[in-house]
């Protein structure tokens, strides 16, 4: 993880060459890449994330995975991947147990890309009461949907993700998007019930044109849905208000958006903040 930017750029350049290669030499249908949302599902699948793996075509997975093409992966980027990928994982987990078993959990992936956590949460928590929501630009989800049919994943399992095209740089549009899952849903009849909202941010707002109106706006969205709402990522908070690995500069920045930071971990990489945040009590 410490290797030099040399190592790091080799790495990121020879991944390229082989996210045109290999599907190619295995005669593979590989979706349209958007933001190295193709890398980050190669990485995760190398990473030994069988999910990943299973939404890879079978002759690419089976070639991408082999001991022998893993090997030639420095344990650079896909490492760095799942260690993001592992705190959230269990921060959502964390906050399962803590919650009584009749509350609604609405958990909304933001920027989801071609990532597998969706899937893997509702076949990890299909006894509990929940809903998974993926939002992405409409061409990615798009993309994402010809991954999931194709993929070799359960189909009752892939049913019940809840797909929704989102350009989080048009605020108003994504406003009216989200606020209509925290508000409606399947449940309507049973509105009385208790609901809890996770929204999950991991390497998105990196891509935004204004972080700091994106996190103001799902801080709004937290709001709607009640208390409890909670913000889990591992992303790059503004340089211009928090320095790297600066837990006070990260705290006074998602508190002046009306957040409360419950936890902190910085990482190497881009998406360099990990941490939760709830919506601070009126």
């Amino acid at each position: 993880m410490m290797a030099p930017k040399a190592v790091w750029k080799f790495a990121w350049d020879a991944g390229k060459v082989a996210l045109r290669v290999l599907p190619r030499l295995t005669r593979s249908y590989v979706p349209v890449d958007s933001n190295v949302n193709l890398s980050v599902l190669y990485w995760k699948a190398i990473g030994g994330d069988e999910t990943a793996r299973k939404m890879l075509p079978g002759r690419l997975s089976r070639v991408l995975t082999a001991r022998g093409v893993r090997m030639l992966y420095p344990r650079l980027h896909h490492q760095n991947v799942k260690i993001r990928s592992k705190y959230i994982d269990t921060r959502i987990k964390e906050i399962v147990e803590e919650m009584a078993e009749d509350v609604l959990l609405k958990i909304l992936i933001v920027g989801s890309g071609f990532d597998s956590r969706g899937v893997k949460l509702i076949e990890e928590y299909s006894d509990r009461d929940i809903e998974v929501y993926e939002f992405d630009l409409p061409k990615v989800i798009e993309e994402k949907r010809i991954v999931l049919n194709q993929s070799k994943l359960d189909k009752g399992v892939v049913g019940g993700l809840r797909l929704g095209g989102v350009d989080l740089n048009e605020i108003d549009e994504a406003r009216g998007i989200l606020l209509e899952v925290i508000r409606g849903g399947r449940r309507k009849q049973q509105q009385q019930q208790q609901q809890r909202v996770v929204i999950v941010l991991e390497a998105v707002i990196i891509y935004v044109d204004d972080p700091t109106a994106v996190l103001n706006l799902l801080a709004e969205v937290l709001r709607e849905s009640g208390s409890g709402g909670t913000l889990v990522f591992a992303d790059r908070l503004p340089k211009e208000q928090v320095s790297y690995a600066n837990e006070g500069e990260a705290g006074t920045f998602l508190g002046d958006l009306g957040y409360e930071l419950m936890d902190f971990l910085p990482k190497p990489g881009l998406a360099s903040s990990m941490g939760v945040a709830k919506i601070k009590s009126e």
